[in-house]
């Protein structure tokens, strides 16, 4: 999920390359801001996001995720929808950051720490318990919904994993998927949560470009 948001950022100037010619043809009758709008969303979704995500389907048994075999097809179809969702977020944030700030550079620059603070807030370098008083920043970061989804769709409900020490080499703790969870403060019944979140935030952000594009 870290790769896509990054990847993300190739979408900032989608529209900025070709906004004066949308102008020009909108202006003249040759198509409206929606036909625009849906012609370009599917074009950089479809084959620069739909298709690459997919590929992350090749190497999810060769690295030994989730095989339980009671539900290995729910497993694998979540971890797929997530990383789905999560590249959709990912791009209609960029394109609708791209959308209001005509200027490339400024819009980069923008988009860059929007991703940042999102990666920051995600649960990746720092835990939830060491952001309380700045809590509201991970509960507006869509990696952080993608990341709790993914590791829930890992822990939640998986035996054998326990902890050890370096120091002492005969210390051995049995914990359980879930144990490992809330010990990062991260939610065993949020599944549903975080997918909503992520289908919710990839509709807001396209909405919000489409209304500004409408604007112009």
């Amino acid at each position: 999920v870290l790769y896509l948001g990054l990847a993300s950022l190739s979408s900032v100037p989608v529209w900025n390359e070709s906004r004066l010619l949308f102008h020009r043809e909108r202006a003249s009758g040759a198509y409206n801001t929606l036909s625009y709008f849906t012609a370009v969303v599917l074009c950089d979704i479809i084959p620069m996001r739909i298709i690459p995500t997919c590929m992350f389907a090749l190497p999810y048994f060769m690295i030994g995720l989730d095989r339980r075999d009671d539900a290995i097809g729910f497993h694998f179809a979540t971890f797929l929808i997530t990383l789905l969702l999560t590249n959709a977020a990912a791009v209609s944030m960029s394109m609708c950051i791209g959308a209001c700030f005509p200027d490339t550079k400024v819009a980069n620059a923008v988009a860059s720490l929007a991703v940042l603070l999102s990666i920051l807030y995600s649960g990746f370098i720092l835990s939830r318990h060491n952001t309380k008083g700045v809590r509201w920043l991970s509960n507006i970061s869509y990696l952080r919904y993608a990341y709790e989804g993914l590791l829930v769709n890992e822990f939640h409900g998986a035996q054998g994993y326990y902890f050890n020490s370096p120091a002492d080499k005969s210390l051995r703790v049995d914990v359980t998927g879930d144990e490992i969870l809330e010990l990062f403060d991260f939610n065993a019944d949020n599944m549903f949560v975080d997918i909503s979140a992520l289908a919710t935030m990839s509709c807001f952000f396209f909405l919000l470009c489409f209304l500004r594009l409408s604007m112009e």
